[in-house]
């Protein structure tokens, strides 16, 4: 089986897969494997492989036999693969030194970095390297680790600075981040660190629990920075922008984030307040762009071609380096509920939203039953929506192209490719046939 598909610029693709009637059985049978029309087939990294130092071998920690070793690829145009690994039968032993951050490139698979080795600049050791590693086109890998030791805090001192962001350079790793600094506006001081994504210029965004703000919150807060300034996106527990109900909605939790190197961030997630069941919960979808926040899209809103109103919007949510943005969702209220209920929508640069495909439109002959991206459908056996930051993994490219896979009634499964600015589906196949065929939105 095939998971988790990366692409890049050069049409190289990244995977995970898992591999029948291998020599070790479960030992070896995961894998991480690039791939071109032109090349081929290339292995990465297989379970039971050697780490490159020869200090023990990739795979799930004996007490945890049963869990992933390897993450998801991250893949840059160069076609260097990145990915997280478990190792087991290492030196230091379990939580030690058995987690690390590797890359090949040019033939070569190198370690970035590493459980028990010292960190950039000395004084301490890595103690742990979150699997949820981010990384872009340009080849910057960006990864979050728990060092092992340092200054702790005290009562009423500062924050331990002991979680940490490293991006990697062409010399080794750069520190951006880390617990124990304070926001740029004053408002507040990082403790918290998780879900970093990295943009192609190196930009990173993370959602980050901030103490000592002036609201007397301790919440967790959408963070973007440059290595340079902590800026706050939006908070847990801040205003929703347009809420104006008595009593309003609130953030709640972040669900997906997307963002570009113009210091644009598209984001959604839940909206709470404090009332009685069932109006005490909805959600949207937000911009937050030159520091200013403007709703997009909120539960409830109607659909761009009048048949229904939005569902729960707290989904993926995706922007290419132009601004433009996609999303897939569920819809309420329509004609013929279930037959009419979801579909991929797109936001153009003036935040206008526009249907994409749906449930129940006609194409090519027949209606759409099933529709949601394509690399949801390859990547996770189906799945709508993704929760990937690395390379390659996005609904829309910079040309505004939009890959989606629609289920038919006659049974055909096609997949498609939605230009903006065109009503014309292309490029697509469909079930038992190769060939190219185009079909026009009614």
């Amino acid at each position: 089986t095939t998971e988790r598909v990366a692409l890049n610029d050069q049409g190289q693709v990244a995977f995970a897969a898992t591999l029948r009637e291998t020599s070790g059985q479960e030992s070896d049978s995961d894998g991480l494997f690039r791939a071109s029309a032109a090349d081929g087939v290339t292995q990465i990294v297989r379970l039971a492989d050697p780490a490159p130092d020869g200090n023990g071998f990739f795979g799930p920690r004996d007490s945890d036999p049963s869990g992933d070793a390897l993450s998801p690829p991250g893949l840059d145009n160069a076609g260097a693969v990145s990915f997280h690994s478990i190792l087991n039968g290492t030196s230091g032993g379990e939580n030690v030194d058995d987690n690390g951050v590797f890359r090949l490139g040019n033939a070569t698979l190198n370690q970035l970095a590493r459980a028990g080795d010292p960190v950039p600049g000395g004084g301490d050791t890595f103690g742990s390297i979150d699997r949820s590693l981010a990384s872009n086109l340009a080849g910057q890998v960006a990864l979050q680790a728990f060092l092992s030791f340092g200054p702790q805090p005290i009562r009423g001192g500062p924050p331990a600075d002991l979680e940490r962001i490293y991006v990697t350079t062409d010399t080794g790793l750069d520190e951006v981040v880390k617990t124990g600094e304070s926001m740029s506006d004053g408002n507040g001081i990082l403790v918290g660190l998780k879900d970093l994504m990295i943009a192609e210029n190196g930009d990173l965004v993370f959602e980050g629990m901030v103490t000592g703000t002036n609201d007397d919150s301790d919440r967790p807060h959408l963070v973007w920075t440059d290595g340079a300034s902590l800026e706050k996106i939006a908070r847990q527990g801040q205003l929703g922008p347009g809420e104006i109900q008595n009593p309003p909605f609130e953030f709640g939790e972040f669900t997906g984030v997307d963002f570009n190197a113009g210091k644009r961030v598209v984001f959604s997630g839940r909206l709470d307040r404090n009332a009685a069941p069932p109006g005490n919960r909805t959600s949207g979808i937000y911009l937050w762009e030159g520091n200013v926040l403007t709703r997009l899209v909120r539960q409830g809103d109607p659909a761009p071609d009048g048949n229904g109103t939005f569902g729960n919007v707290a989904v993926p949510v995706f922007m290419n380096s132009s601004g433009a943005i996609v999303f897939s969702a569920p819809l309420e209220g329509t004609a013929n509920p279930p037959s009419d209920d979801f579909g991929i929508f797109y936001i153009d640069s003036g935040l206008s939203v526009q249907r994409i495909a749906r449930r129940g439109q006609s194409l090519e002959g027949s209606t759409i039953t099933s529709t949601s991206f394509l690399g949801d459908w390859v990547g996770s056996g189906g799945l709508e929506g993704s929760d990937i930051a690395v390379a390659g993994m996005n609904a829309i490219n910079d040309s505004g192209q939009v890959a989606f896979y629609a289920f038919l009634a006659d049974g055909r499964l096609g997949a498609f490719l939605w230009s903006s600015g065109e009503s014309v589906f292309s490029d697509s196949f469909e079930s038992g046939d190769t060939s190219s065929w185009a079909a026009s939105i009614p």
